[in-house]
């Protein structure tokens, strides 16, 4: 799966990483930083470290940081920051 995984590219249009001041939550850029981090929630970072470094290091592209991880019985999930002090999950 890992190998399927690393041919994805992830933040592909870094001109987009940049958040609007004006009508932020109607951005479309906004839009797309959500569907980027959606597209990163199918990477099984829990079954092997190769997935858990394609996370982190999609997210380091976009200049995000990998913060932790958690597992459920039922649900997984990311926390990382773009600032101090910003959380995106």
């Amino acid at each position: 799966m890992a190998t399927l995984q690393a041919n994805i590219q992830y933040f592909q249009y870094p001109s987009l990483l940049t958040p609007p001041i004006l009508r932020a939550a109607y951005s479309d850029r906004t839009a797309w930083l959500m569907a980027e981090m959606s597209r990163l929630a199918y990477i099984k970072f829990e079954t092997s470290p190769e997935n858990m470094g394609l996370l982190s290091a999609s997210l380091n592209t976009a200049g995000f940081q990998l913060v932790s991880t958690f597992n459920g019985t039922r649900v997984s999930g990311i926390l990382n920051t773009a600032t101090p002090g910003d959380a995106v999950f």
